[in-house]
């Protein structure tokens, strides 16, 4: 138990815990000896756990022996199906030796992330002129890719308080943005002549599309 699991919310730099128990019953009609309990996954490199074995020594009949396992999906585990399997052997009274596994199922959920890294970017711009003003990173966090990001700029004061003032962000658009890569986005603000001193500001943010689970 459980039978079936799905591990959301897994990005970059976090994972998904969930506790699992295998339970292992013997319905006779002898006793069972050297009963052990072990625990892996398929495929194994996205898991691991706290423990993997559990010797139960000699069941008899319609006797149980349980293992509790923490199970850890990794950081960057990408969306697909991993298969954790419980397994018990045993030897019969006739020396042979019997075997049976339970599964669960893991679904690991599509967690597309994209977040701009910088809180801000701040520079002098003298008036009547282009000026560089800095870059902004924006980053893939999650397990899945983002696609068709579209960056667009939104409150603050300059358009009301400098509606001629012209901020450009190079590039503005990304097709395609792979779990824990990102890009650089430029931007330079012309000012015209004559606009007063003062401090100014422009926020910006990020659309995807299709719209993914954070936006």
């Amino acid at each position: 138990e459980p039978l079936e699991v799905t591990a959301s919310g897994i990005t970059q730099t976090t994972g998904y815990t969930f506790d699992v128990m295998i339970n292992y019953t013997n319905l006779g009609p002898a006793t069972a000896y050297d009963v052990n309990l072990t625990v892996y996954a398929v495929p194994s490199t996205y898991t691991t756990f706290n423990t993997t074995f559990k010797s139960c020594g000699d069941l008899g009949v319609n006797k149980s022996c349980t293992l509790g396992v923490r199970v850890n999906v990794l950081p960057k585990t990408p969306p697909i199906l991993i298969v954790l399997y419980g397994n018990a052997t045993w030897r019969n009274p006739d020396v042979t030796l019997n075997t049976t596994v339970g599964e669960t199922d893991i679904i690991v959920a599509e967690n597309p992330v994209i977040e701009i890294v910088e809180d801000e970017v701040r520079k002098e711009t003298p008036h009547d002129k282009t000026t560089y003003v800095g870059n902004i990173t924006v980053a893939s966090l999650g397990n899945t890719p983002v696609t068709d990001i579209v960056l667009s700029l939104t409150g603050g004061n300059l358009g009301t308080d400098c509606p001629d003032c012209a901020v450009t962000l190079f590039p503005n658009e990304w097709g395609v943005l792979d779990p824990g890569e990102n890009f650089t986005v430029d931007i330079t603000v012309t000012v015209p002549g004559g606009q007063p001193p003062g401090v100014y500001s422009v926020s910006y943010t990020h659309l995807t599309l299709p719209t993914t689970e954070r936006v």
